[in-house]
């Protein structure tokens, strides 16, 4: 979902205070980050360990899902620097 609409969103349900997204990580941008600690977000991660564990979600290529795993990773690492709530 691009970013903008997910930001239209969580304005409009700020109150609640619980916001959540479920994800594998992979694209997670500055501007997510921003947008996680501005509406409260909890991520969701969806990912099932190591490149070798995760290759069943399938990217098109092994090297494609790969990379995408090793972003879903430095993902983690990045939301526990900025203090996100993930899981």
């Amino acid at each position: 979902m691009p970013s903008a609409d997910l930001e239209k969103l969580w304005q409009w349900d700020l109150k609640s205070l619980k916001e959540r997204i479920q994800t594998n990580g992979a694209l997670i941008s500055d501007r997510h980050i921003a947008m996680f600690k501005k509406y409260n977000v909890f991520v969701g991660l969806s990912i099932d360990g190591p490149c070798e564990l995760n290759d069943a979600r399938w990217a098109g290529s092994l090297d494609a899902t790969r990379q995408a795993t090793t972003r879903s990773l430095a993902a983690v690492e990045r939301l526990m620097r900025e203090g996100i709530p993930w899981a």
